[in-house]
């Protein structure tokens, strides 16, 4: 884990735990950045995402008091 300077976030390694939170982030970011792609077109990716793509990326969360935190 990686302590960041002057805040109470700290940074780590994906872990399994967590890939519902980070496919709802992934999902939720491609919604809004791809808003000219149809929505069923993410949704349908998301198991490509999960068992394709993640487990290939270096994946890091933000974490405070050992909870990972993200905003939607």
């Amino acid at each position: 884990m990686i302590p960041t300077l002057n805040s109470p976030h700290s940074l780590r390694r994906m872990r399994p735990a967590d890939t519902d939170a980070v496919l709802d982030i992934w999902l939720n970011a491609s919604l809004k950045a791809h808003d000219f792609i149809d929505d069923d077109f993410w949704y349908q990716q998301r198991e490509a995402m999960r068992s394709a793509y993640l487990p290939m990326a270096e994946v890091w969360v933000a974490e405070r008091e050992w909870r990972m935190v993200y905003h939607s």
